[in-house]
């Protein structure tokens, strides 16, 4: 779940000496939120706004859930819109980044958030379907992070959302796994490069607590191979 702690790690420094955590403190910052029209995006896109920050919902095609997300927001005094863009067509990516800042005048914080998931096993896992995690999880934040890293102002985040079941070894969602993983090293590459330019990549990982300790992950005991642990269809964001 989102964590307070997380958010004061995201904030993007002003440079006027405010305190994290305060209230107001991304005042007239940008920041987008990927796959923000439900579940943990919402609540991101949200906090973001509560910190003063202009916010991009994103939503691929549930633009009623993302308009729901933008009026909340307004409703608590906060500042959104709702932006159309599918994360797995990489020039969608790109525009969503471009148009943000046609509109806003500027980017300080991306949120790559958006993401599917697959338990099947690596035997009936089709390469369509590989193919489209992929694409989702892991290829379309690597071009929004590049278009971004154009923009970003001094100062700004670029995070990554992955899950502690990379840390694990978790069976039977290994395509998942394998994007989450992937991420986290085009993150870790993007951050050390950015960081010389003042800009900064850090991947956020669900269940973990900031300073590494493990929370609400699946017992030992249910740690269970391929051949038992049951299959799913992919969880597709909206």
């Amino acid at each position: 779940m989102w964590q307070s702690d997380e958010m004061m790690s995201i904030k993007a420094n002003d440079g006027q000496g405010q305190e994290e955590g305060t209230m107001g403190s991304l005042a007239q910052k940008v920041a987008i939120v990927t796959g923000a029209s439900g579940g943990i995006g919402q609540a991101i896109a949200g906090r973001l706004a509560e910190e003063g920050a202009t916010v991009v919902v994103n939503y691929r095609k549930s633009a009623a859930k993302a308009k729901a997300v933008v009026a909340e927001i307004e409703s608590k005094g906060g500042k959104a819109l709702a932006m159309q863009a599918d994360m797995s067509d990489v020039a969608e990516a790109r525009r969503l980044v471009r148009d943000t800042v046609q509109r806003l005048g500027r980017l300080d914080i991306l949120v790559n958030n958006a993401a599917i998931s697959l338990n099947k096993p690596l035997v009936d896992t089709t390469e369509q379907e590989f193919d489209q995690i992929f694409a989702v999880n892991a290829k379309g934040p690597y071009f929004a992070m590049q278009e971004a890293a154009k923009v970003i102002a001094d100062g700004g985040r670029i995070v990554n959302l992955s899950t502690g079941g990379t840390h694990l070894g978790l069976a039977g969602a290994t395509a998942y796994l394998g994007t989450k993983a992937a991420l986290e090293q085009l993150d870790q590459g993007i951050g050390a490069r950015a960081g010389v330019q003042g800009r900064y990549g850090q991947h956020r990982v669900t269940g973990i607590h900031g300073h590494g300790n493990v929370v609400g992950f699946i017992p030992r005991q249910r740690r269970t191979n391929d051949a038992t642990r049951p299959a799913g269809k992919a969880q597709r964001y909206c």
